[in-house]
């Protein structure tokens, strides 16, 4: 594995940050680990939060970040809180969505499996608002594809 100076060295601290987010999620790394790095760490929070929008990490980011709020630029910190919560309700919505269009295949005879999209979040993460998703993905027999469209 890459250690963080490396990625750091090799591209930017913004992108290093972002690894180490990562690897945080995932239990690869200790929050104090994360916290050592920002603390001692010229950040572009302005470039890591385009980074991480155009990586659609935001979510994990604010997860993750929970833990070191206290040592974050307060407009930066503001930001990320402010854009979760409505990308979070966006996404609760889409869950809801999903489970209306599933139940109403299943009710009008039409088996089908919802998947990637909020059910991966909820499979990855245990939540579903922690993997970013623009679309809803339904696996459907193609003989029923006619009557699932209609519905």
């Amino acid at each position: 594995m890459i250690s963080i100076s490396d990625i750091q060295q090799r591209y930017t601290a913004e992108i290093a940050l972002c690894v180490l987010a990562c690897r945080a999620c995932l239990d690869n790394a200790i929050q104090h680990q994360l916290r050592s790095f920002i603390e001692n760490t010229e950040i572009d929070w302005t470039r890591f939060s385009e980074i991480i929008k155009t990586l659609k990490l935001k979510p994990i980011v604010a997860k993750v970040f929970i833990g070191v709020a206290d040592i974050l630029p307060t407009t930066y910190a503001d930001q990320l809180q402010k854009s979760t919560m409505a990308q979070s309700a966006q996404l609760m919505q889409r869950t809801a969505e999903v489970i209306n269009i599933h139940n109403k295949l299943k009710d009008a005879g039409i088996e089908n499996i919802p998947y990637k999209g909020v059910i991966l979040s909820q499979q990855l993460f245990g939540d579903n608002i922690s993997r970013q998703s623009s679309d809803m993905d339904f696996l459907i027999n193609p003989r029923d594809f006619a009557k699932a469209k209609s519905i």
